[in-house]
């Protein structure tokens, strides 16, 4: 775990209480507000005030499981939800696939429809922020992702046509992905060609983030 990671988990793992798991919510967006306040100093110099103002006057857990557990909730609730959180993650995670993007770029985009039959002739993958190769399966249907390092799984349904193009989440049996989808969550997408092997797709949530995964083709 590097050093970002280690301070920042360190810091909202001291606040929770095993009980009250709505927490998590509540000292991500502290912690999100503090990146935000403070995006005009150096990186190291923003972990290090905002890991302070989330332990002052807090206590740490004694469990160690119970803080693994609420480190990873919080995590993966700050890497859905918070703009700077996930910048200072892409920062440092060159070689990844995916960024968080805007909503200027999602509009540039074309429908994603103008390219379905590349996916349905083609597999493709991209690489995440832990260095994993996700390999994306769509058809009429469903948009399936499948992490080679686990095997796990996520699925959508895909809903689609010439106007717009929409995923539902549906199931995932990989921890991460079933905390970071909620139960039916809908996404807009949209993609565009860099070459003839590589699709940009943008996924536009509900809370406003844009994330772009660069897919290439297997």
């Amino acid at each position: 775990m590097n050093r970002f990671f280690t301070i920042l988990i360190f810091f909202f793992c001291l606040s929770v209480h095993p009980q009250d798991f709505y927490k998590v919510k509540v000292i991500g967006d502290v912690l999100c507000d503090c990146l935000r306040e403070n995006a005009d100093k150096q990186d190291v110099v923003r972990i290090d005030q905002c890991g302070y103002v989330l332990s002052k006057g807090l206590s740490a857990l004694k469990n160690d499981s119970i803080q693994g557990v609420y480190a990873s909730k919080s995590d993966t609730y700050l890497q859905k939800n918070c703009f700077e959180y996930i910048s200072l993650i892409s920062k440092q995670k060159t070689n990844s696939d995916l960024k968080v993007s805007n909503k200027q770029s999602y509009e540039s985009k074309d429908n994603f429809f103008k390219y379905f039959q590349d996916f349905e002739d083609n597999n493709f993958y991209y690489k995440d922020f832990i260095d994993d190769s996700i390999v994306v399966t769509v058809n009429e249907s469903r948009w399936r992702e499948k992490l080679t390092s686990s095997g796990n799984m996520v699925s959508f349904n895909l809903i689609m046509n010439e106007n717009s193009t929409k995923l539902r989440f549906v199931e995932s049996n990989d921890s991460f992905f079933n905390d970071y989808y909620k139960p039916d969550e809908i996404i807009e997408v949209r993609a565009k060609k860099n070459t003839s092997n590589v699709i940009v797709v943008v996924f536009k949530f509900s809370n406003g983030i844009v994330m772009e995964k660069q897919l290439t083709k297997i």
